[in-house]
């Protein structure tokens, strides 16, 4: 018997990654959701659960036209909206915006490490295609 993941639920997890348009280009993280629907985002108040780095779960309220993932255990909260834009939140209560739908090499790397300094990072992207 195998330890760990079968080829086909790795091949799934990567899979739905990218219909979530989470994908790393040149060390970014990019948001790009082309082929996921308007539909797959909430139709009402859901909770989303997820374990943060400290081991920790923790509950977020999503509320309709959001939807929620991690990466490396930082949650990404999409939201729907009509300007691609990103907000990071640190663990110092700080917040970076950004413009457009890609996080820098810093803050992506900080997500890949693990550090543990941005604790969320909401992104809005214009599903009005």
């Amino acid at each position: 018997q195998q330890p760990g993941m079968t080829g086909q639920v790795k091949e799934d997890i990567l899979s739905r990654f990218g219909e979530m348009g989470a994908l790393v280009k040149q060390g970014k993280i990019h948001f790009h959701p082309t082929i996921m629907k308007r539909d797959e985002f909430l139709s009402e108040t859901r909770i989303f659960k997820y374990t943060n780095l400290d081991n920790e779960i923790i509950s977020l309220n999503l509320e309709k036209d959001m939807l929620g993932f991690t990466v490396c255990q930082v949650p990404v909260i999409y939201h729907v909206s009509n300007k691609n834009s990103i907000v990071l939140n640190y663990s110092d209560g700080s917040d970076k915006h950004i413009d457009g739908s890609s996080l820098d090499i810093v803050s992506s790397e900080s997500v890949f490490n693990r550090d543990n300094l941005i604790q969320k990072i909401d992104v809005f992207l214009n599903f009005e295609r």
